[in-house]
């Protein structure tokens, strides 16, 4: 087994599904901070129901950004997941540093150059 990179091995094949599931855990890891703070605004029940949330809604976010670039969160081309890397990095320049958003894009990169 190689280098994994948000739950893919690198050494592997890559699936689109699996990039794009690399893409909502990529985000999550991004905005670790932000989301962190929701902590202090909502009392969670217990850490699984507050990663739940946490899953539920980057993945919100990514699946509207699909819909707004016309592409199939559900069958994603390489095509559409670059596309919606674009407009996550435009997304995420809200709530990142330029440092943070150019590492986790060039790591997603690095996983969606291994889609044939």
């Amino acid at each position: 087994m190689g280098e994994k990179l948000y739950g893919i091995d690198l050494s592997g094949e890559v699936t689109p599904l699996a990039a794009r599931d690399a893409m909502v855990e990529c985000f999550i890891q991004a905005h670790y901070e932000v989301m962190q703070e929701m902590k202090e605004y909502h009392k969670f029940e217990s850490e699984e129901e507050f990663v739940k949330m946490e899953q539920v809604n980057v993945a919100a976010i990514i699946k509207s950004i699909f819909a707004e670039i016309g592409a199939d969160f559900d069958q994603p081309t390489k095509k559409d997941l670059l596309s919606a890397m674009s407009k996550l990095t435009e997304y995420a320049a809200n709530f990142r540093s330029p440092e943070i958003i150019k590492k986790h894009y060039d790591e997603m990169v690095l996983i969606v150059s291994k889609l044939n």
